[in-house]
């Protein structure tokens, strides 16, 4: 495939996340570059891509046979109930779609916790969340986990195997590396990725992914490769200039450029605060039961356990080693930053185990009903006479209709 990189400047957009999708074990297509000369007229400069066909599947995964399939994804087509006929066949029968009903079949038949175990089936989880992690890290908006809008999820395909379990792959990342478009690393994306991240071993399979890309991005010397490659590709695009068929001057070149090295420097950082220390992965969120009288003192004096959705309300539980005042914010990210989802505060008078009702807010609800959402919790505990203790948890609500 010959792209004329119309919207990406920097022309490195393409060569530079294909090169991150690989080397996180994600199969994707190599590039080069060609100058395209046609009944000796000059194009110009464009990216010569690998095209996804059984020919690059085979090189990646083996021989390709009935029953397997390569399905396309673009503009808004998602495994939901009744659309399996609006993906495009690539490779395999256009007339036996079974394994992709299969797959639907088993996305949608729960949500929440256990989805991980009920899907594992047909999907490769560790596979896809390595592909939604080198999304989020190179600003991949416009594929299947980049953004929840119109027309989306765009831009990927679903590969199966011979016993019809799927790994999804990239394509289109020209709108990649862009530091005003960064999606969040959570939030409304493509259903598969909602799904995930409602499920709590799922979304820790996501987390683990997300920890291992940017491991990755740091042994890529990313920043030395894109100027390299801008150095390399600068005498073209100067012979280019001469060529009315041009779509970037030098200046919107250079600019470009510069955006993406400072999207290579910013990303890990946000990546790095979005994870947090590695270490606290580890620890439980909550001991499984609160302390008892006579023992050793506690190092906290909050603990917080399990926080769902009832209706339209959040219900956290949480333990506390005396009185004092909890109180709670929730936030939800967007394209924009983040949105309020709700707040609340509980006087407790003395030690035990307590529930905090948060009200949703009417957007909140309002999304629930099209998308899963993640919300980022605060809960604060000011002790009487002590002092104020924070606990911060992720807490994933399923799609579902709410009065």
């Amino acid at each position: 495939t010959l792209n004329n990189m119309v919207e990406d400047d920097s022309f490195l957009h393409e060569t530079l996340a294909y090169r991150m999708f690989r080397a996180a074990g994600v199969a994707a297509p190599r590039t080069g570059f060609a100058w395209l000369r046609l009944d000796g007229e000059e194009f110009g400069l464009y990216l010569n891509l690998e095209n996804l066909d059984k020919i690059n599947l085979e090189r990646w995964f083996g021989p390709f046979a009935a029953p397997q399939h390569l399905y396309e994804g673009e503009s808004g087509v998602d495994v939901e109930p009744g659309r399996e006929g609006e993906f495009e066949v690539d490779e395999g029968d256009e007339a036996d779609r079974s394994d992709l009903e299969a797959l639907v079949e088993s996305a949608n038949t729960s949500i929440g916790p256990g989805w991980a175990s009920q899907a594992s089936s047909r999907i490769d989880l560790e596979e896809m969340t390595r592909m939604w992690a080198v999304e989020k890290f190179v600003g991949h908006w416009d594929g299947y986990s980049g953004e929840g809008a119109v027309g989306r999820p765009n831009n990927y395909y679903l590969y199966s195997d011979s016993a019809g379990r799927f790994q999804m792959l990239p394509w289109g990342t020209d709108n990649t590396w862009e530091p005003s478009k960064k999606p969040d690393f959570e939030g409304d994306a493509g259903l598969l990725f909602d799904d995930c991240e409602a499920d709590p071993e799922c979304e820790g399979l996501y987390r683990k992914a997300l920890r291992a890309v940017g491991k990755v991005a740091a042994g890529l010397d990313l920043d030395p490769f894109a100027a390299g490659l801008a150095e390399r590709l600068e005498p073209w695009e100067l012979l280019e200039q001469s060529n009315d068929r041009h779509e970037h001057d030098m200046d919107a070149i250079e600019n470009a450029v510069g955006e993406v090295r400072e999207y290579i420097a910013d990303r890990p950082v946000e990546l790095a605060g979005f994870l947090g220390p590695e270490e606290s992965e580890a620890q439980p969120r909550a001991p499984s039961a609160p302390a008892v009288a006579g023992s050793s003192p506690p190092a906290r004096r909050l603990y917080v356990g399990h926080a769902g959705r009832r209706a339209g309300v959040l219900v956290t539980h949480l333990w506390t080693t005396g009185p004092g005042l909890v109180s709670q914010s929730a936030t939800f990210g967007t394209a924009k930053g983040p949105r309020y989802a709700c707040s609340a505060q509980l006087g407790v008078t003395a030690a035990g185990e307590f529930v905090l009702r948060c009200n949703l807010s009417s957007v909140v609800i309002s999304r629930l009903r099209r998308r899963h959402l993640a919300l980022q919790v605060w809960t604060d505990f000011t002790p009487a006479g002590g002092t104020p203790e924070s606990a911060f948890e992720r807490v994933a609500l399923p799609r579902r209709p709410v009065g």
